[in-house]
């Protein structure tokens, strides 16, 4: 069973995956930005970790003092 870590912005598309990742069996964490999920892989360890590109938080389009820029 894998753990696995998914990142997305759009609470939709989470439900998604999570509920076809729990249906093959595996476990998932959910997280909506790339700093929060950077914040999980500090703690925890995944055997896969799912992050939408197109995020809307990224580097380059994110305000200075963001949850983004201070978690790097």
């Amino acid at each position: 069973m894998a753990k696995i870590l998914i990142c997305d912005d759009n609470p939709q598309d989470r439900e998604n995956m999570a509920f076809a990742i729990y249906k093959i069996g595996s476990t998932c964490k959910l997280v909506s930005t790339p700093a929060d999920a950077y914040k999980e892989l500090q703690t925890s360890r995944y055997d896969v970790v799912m992050i939408d590109i197109q995020n809307l938080v990224t580097p380059g389009s994110y305000h200075k003092g963001d949850a983004y820029d201070s978690a790097l």
